[in-house]
């Protein structure tokens, strides 16, 4: 995925999102065609059904050549990973010399060999939950690398490259190409009526998985990426290994998945009903495959190119021209068949154009790579002088890095210590010396900047248009000066993505299940709309911030397009919402807590204090240290904890539907109208980091890279928020509460241990929700010493931790005074400030009347959404009565 990513540039994420979609639909159109005979029970039998005996020879044979050489090439991954980790090996066996590769493909077979025997695939469904907690384990190996190990996350990549878009395409669609296995999942299932459900689970799990790598190995290694990952990982490190090895694990678990039909096709051909013939077979596939892998050494690359030839028949092409065959009579003047001709053009374009990109990429390697072999006994006589005086001459770098990157490692140790890097060492310390030249010529500021800063308004409204006088502004001013202090930017991309991420998932996460009980399943339609919108209003904040260098927080836009009005009015309605969302933390702490420890009661001078407020302090004393930080760079750390806790609480409550009795068995309704707006508010108030966004945005070290930071964030919380909403609404359908975890049965262990993550959550949640609040406060009194400013922050814990104690209805209330006052944080005043400031540059642009129908949407919302919550709430308190 990393790779694909490098080929086709940013726009290939948008390619995967379109080619699931793609890929899901054509295996409903699969499915409705085993819905037409129900004797179909492989993909060769839809073949047959559609056109005969000549159908089903056909996709037989497509199906078990991509197979079959998918089987091939998880081999000979197994041996160039592991001939990496334990280079130089070989083995003499009757005087015949086998290389490292090859002894591994051989042990790495007998390890595939057991799991090719089961003959049922809930066998295999437990190899295959393995391989996604793989996949979860190199992931947080790989941003380990990244984060912690040097390598860093600091590649810019391209937007698109068209050039190369057919490649990433290619590997996408055979990425997605589990069509010839589908039709026997599916007649393998005791419940068909839930394949539809099976399908969007799956390959939401797939595009998240697929999604992840792809920008997260881009970012690391940028146009350097390798088609495997883990081939850039610098092979010194221990990590690295274990990365390897971990990739080493997944064709152990996807091997027997991939070869199953082959074996099922075989036995059925021969007629082969007894075990022990049946083994034989499978033995016999997996040996085949082991011996191929072994004799030919350049097959990676050929059963690459023969999967981006093929898949795009197995996947796209045939599913469709099978289900025109077959409801041909029922679908004249329907609004699907354009449609699924169009897709087949897709998929025939694609095809042909991944394979003419393929065979061309080929055909220029492997010239490239003999001109090298001839030519490289020479280079350091002949090559390399020539090329260092061009650069030197010239100084063009950037153009010999582009002669050498397709050997790089080799010509890169020849270059080392030659004139050119020492050209580079001496430009670094020339840049060194001169930057602090300038910086001391303008020292002499220092005094003036900071007069002015005591003597101006507590908003420098001069606008100042130069980033680079900006930036000395920063270098010679009072490191405690109020008004610059918080201009210090030592967030870099990663921190700062993983910043946004923590800002936006908040507790709302626990309440998606509700929220689509509420509104029924098309709310995971407007789940996607909300978050569009939301992202596009962070994205004017980000504009209004553009035009003035100096605005730092959410006050300080409402200050520049409203003056002090609306920087009161901003700041108002940011404070009411973050300090309430603090207090429905501790609320939920308590809440969960007590769940746990049922019955608990304190007595402290002949006072009772019940469970849940003794859970609420108790919390808050947890909680306090994380809110002493003074920089993001610190809170990204526990940021990224909330990441990892809410994936392991995912998979617990998975484990708890799958495997402890409680199923994914409600059905659910399509839509509810009346209560919608409830829905609609859940998911404002979820996608509700607004108020955080222009303090990350400021503390950041690169601000380009901030456009990325939204789009890979947004994206990851809607997937988060749309897995957990399906999965919570499957198990328990309409009787789903507000927090999923009150749902769980709480006589099972899982459920406990899934309390305790919930429990976790705020921990990690709360300093970030409340650090705003703190800084806006410490500004507004000139709080610069380091003690006062904790004593602040313990007193706004205190204040939190009181009011959740001492109110017990107040988790409803935090929920009412969300969906009212989100619209006007999250989608009204953005638009209305970005209006404001930019109203003489809008004069007849499309922008306006958008931007005007999103504050109508958002108006909309929040008045039905607090209507609906007093009217709800009114109805509670009467049955409770």
């Amino acid at each position: 995925m990393p790779y694909a990513l490098s080929k086709g540039g940013w726009l290939g994420l948008v390619a995967l999102f379109m080619i699931s979609i793609i890929c899901m639909y054509t295996v409903m159109l699969l499915r409705y065609c085993m819905y037409f005979n129900p004797l179909i029970q492989t993909y060769p039998d839809i073949g047959h059904l559609a056109f005969g005996n000549k159908g089903r020879i056909m996709m037989a044979l497509l199906m078990h050549i991509e197979l079959y050489f998918v089987a091939i090439g998880l081999l000979i991954i197994e041996g160039e990973n592991i001939s990496r980790i334990f280079p130089g090996v070989q083995v003499h066996i009757f005087g015949i010399i086998f290389e490292g590769k090859k002894v591994f493909i051989l042990l790495s077979s007998l390890l595939v060999l057991p799991t090719t025997w089961p003959m049922n695939f809930r066998v295999l469904s437990y190899l295959s939950m393995a391989s996604f907690l793989v996949f979860l384990f190199l992931l947080a190996l790989i941003l380990w690398i990244g984060e912690f190990q040097g390598v860093g996350f600091t590649e810019k990549g391209v937007t698109v490259n068209w050039s190369q878009m057919p490649t990433t395409l290619s590997i996408f669609i055979f990425s997605f190409g589990g069509h010839p296995i589908m039709p026997t999942i599916y007649s393998s299932m005791k419940d068909k009526k839930k394949f539809a459900k099976v399908l969007i689970i799956g390959f939401t799990i797939c595009i998240v998985q697929y999604g992840l790598i792809a920008v997260i190995g881009y970012l690391m290694f940028g146009k350097e990426t390798q088609s495997i990952v883990t081939l850039n990982l610098p092979q010194s490190l221990l990590t690295s290994k274990i990365a390897i090895w971990t990739v080493v694990a997944i064709p152990l678990v996807k091997y027997s998945l991939i070869i199953m039909p082959i074996n099922i096709s075989l036995e059925d051909q021969f007629q082969i009903t007894g075990r022990p013939m049946s083994i034989l077979i499978r033995t016999s596939m997996v040996i085949s495959t082991v011996i191929i892998a072994a004799i030919v050494p350049y097959f990676a690359f050929f059963v690459g190119f023969t999967g981006s030839l093929i898949s795009g028949m197995v996947t796209i092409i045939m599913p469709c021209l099978c289900y025109l065959k077959i409801f041909k009579s029922s679908l004249k003047g329907k609004v699907k068949t354009p449609v699924i001709l169009c897709i087949i053009g897709i998929g025939a374009l694609i095809s042909i154009l991944g394979t003419y990109v393929t065979i061309k990429n080929f055909i220029q390697a492997n010239i490239i790579n003999k001109i090298f072999l001839v030519t490289m006994g020479n280079a350091k006589k002949i090559i390399l002088p020539a090329i260092r005086q061009t650069a030197l001459r010239l100084f063009i770098y950037p153009s010999v890095d582009t002669i050498i990157k397709v050997h790089r490692p080799r010509m890169w140790r020849m270059l080392a210590g030659s004139p050119l890097q020492s050209y580079k060492v001496v430009v670094s310390y020339t840049n060194m010396v001169l930057r602090e030249q300038i910086e001391t010529w303008f020292s002499g500021l220092k005094c003036y900047v900071n007069y002015i800063l005591k003597t101006a308004t507590p908003f420098v409204t001069v606008l100042v248009r130069n980033p680079y006088l900006i930036h000395l502004l920063r270098k010679v001013s009072d490191r405690k000066s109020i008004a610059l202090r918080s201009m210090k930017s030592d967030t870099n991309f990663f921190q700062a993505l993983i910043n946004a991420v923590n800002a936006v998932s908040g507790f709302g996460l626990l309440a998606m299940p509700y929220a689509l009980s509420e509104g029924g399943w098309l709310g995971l339609v407007t789940l996607f709309i909300i978050s569009i919108i939301c992202m596009y209003t962070v994205m004017l904040l980000r504009y209004c911030m553009d035009f003035n260098p100096l605005i730092q927080t959410y006050p300080d836009i409402g200050q520049l397009a409203f003056a002090n009005k609306g920087r009161i009015i901003m700041a108002l309605l940011m404070h009411i919402e973050l300090y309430f969302v603090a207090i429905g933390l501790l609320i939920i702490e308590g809440e969960n807590i007590s769940t746990i420890f049922p019955g608990v009661e304190v007595h402290i001078f002949g006072k009772i204090f019940e469970g849940k407020k003794v859970f609420i302090l108790l919390s808050s004393l947890f909680i306090l240290p994380t809110t002493w930080p003074s920089n993001f760079r610190v809170l990204s750390y526990l940021s990224m904890a909330s990441f990892l806790v809410f994936l392991f609480l995912l998979a617990l409550i998975l484990w708890i539907g799958v495997f402890q009795g409680v199923g994914f068995n409600e059905k659910g309704v399509t839509v509810n109208w009346s209560q919608m707006p409830t829905t609609l508010s859940i998911f404002i108030f979820s996608f509700g980091g607004h108020a955080i966004m222009p303090t990350i945005y400021s503390s950041m070290k690169d601000k380009k890279k901030f456009s990325k930071v939204l789009i890979i964030g947004f994206t990851t919380c809607t997937v988060q928020y749309g897995l957990i909403a399906v999965i919570g609404y499957l198990m328990f359908g309409e009787e789903t509460q507000s927090i999923l975890t009150l749902n769980l049965p709480q006589s099972l262990l899982t459920s406990k241990i899934a309390i305790w993550i919930v429990v976790v959550i705020p921990l990690v949640k709360y300093s970030l929700i409340i650090m705003p609040i703190n800084i806006s406060l410490e500004d507004q009194f000139q709080i610069t010493g380091r003690q006062m400013s904790i004593l602040i922050r313990t007193l706004m814990v205190i204040s939190t931790a009181i009011i959740a104690a001492t109110m017990p209805f107040f988790a409803f209330f935090v929920g009412f005074t969300g969906s009212l006052i989100s619209g006007m944080v999250t989608i009204i005043m953005p638009c209305l400030c970005y209006l404001k400031i930019f109203k003489s540059s809008l004069k007849g642009s499309v922008k306006t009347p958008m931007i005007l129908c999103i504050i109508g949407f958002g108006a909309l919302i929040s008045i039905l959404g607090t209507y609906v919550s007093i009217r709800n709430f009114i109805q509670d308190v009467l049955t409770k009565v």
